[in-house]
């Protein structure tokens, strides 16, 4: 039996280019494994009248990234977010790419549509066909996808349709962590340390945005590390704490170097 088609249920046309801008930079902090579903997905937010924002979480670091949104139609408060895998990312950026150089003056525009089509269930499973009504019309269920477009002119360009991700209840709530985190006493300790792989997936967004990484810690030994990318990225992770003990070697190594550097002659 063929679907029945729905009808699209959200749309949103964004600025391509701080699109494809901000799913680079998030990427990086989405979970890695398709068997926990709760972090394996980026989340597009759809709840701002002028900004979507993209967040991922793998329970180590978040992200959040803003995209300039241009429209949006629908039930946006019966239809919040869109869940992407992964994976499917990596099609996005294949399909569609930054203006050049040259096109700076032509605005990309990308359309988001949130769709449904109406499939029917499984068939049951020979011992449980048995019992079944083979008369009765088998039972429809929702499946959504999501559609993207490039509307940049007058004649559409390049398309691409993905299936959404079902909607998870453990799925992390990036915004709220880390409007948390933004809430914290903003005393800063004096070191504190973080892991190398943390730093590399912050690097994405610096090469996305093409600015300075700025990182800052409250003095709360709870608090993480924020982590900010000009005016669009915004994002945290764990900070390594040291002991006194630490503290006090890594001051006396600095003071070493220190020494190191004063003895040796001034070059000719």
């Amino acid at each position: 039996m063929t679907p029945i088609i729905g009808s699209t249920i959200l749309e949103a046309t964004v600025d391509t280019e701080s699109f494809l801008c901000a799913i680079a930079a998030v990427i990086p902090h989405a979970g890695r494994k398709a068997e926990s579903a709760h972090l394996y997905r980026l989340r597009l937010h759809l709840d701002h009248p002028d900004s979507m924002t993209v967040t991922a979480s793998d329970g180590y670091s978040a992200a959040a990234a803003r995209v300039s949104l241009i429209a949006l139609h629908g039930d946006i408060e019966a239809n919040p977010c869109i869940d992407i895998s992964p994976a499917d990312v990596a099609k996005i950026r294949a399909v569609f790419h930054k203006k050049k150089k040259a096109d700076v003056d032509d605005e990309g525009l990308l359309q988001i549509r949130k769709a449904v089509e109406m499939h029917p269930e499984p068939a049951p499973d020979v011992a449980d066909r048995e019992e079944a009504d083979t008369a009765a019309e088998p039972e429809l269920v929702p499946v959504y996808y999501v559609h993207l477009s490039d509307v940049s002119g007058m004649i559409p360009g390049e398309t691409l349709e993905l299936p959404m991700l079902p909607p998870h209840e453990h799925a992390p709530n990036v915004p709220r962590m880390i409007a948390r985190e933004l809430g914290t006493a903003t005393g800063m300790v004096e070191s504190f340390g973080i892991l190398p792989e943390l730093i590399t997936r912050f690097t994405a967004a610096a090469k996305a945005y093409n600015t300075n990484l700025i990182a800052s810690v409250a003095d709360d030994e709870s608090a993480m590390v924020v982590v900010r990318c000009g005016e669009d990225f915004i994002g945290v992770a764990h900070p390594q704490r040291y002991s006194e003990l630490s503290l006090a070697a890594q001051r006396d190594w600095l003071l070493a170097w220190r020494e190191q550097f004063a003895s040796l002659p001034d070059p000719e």
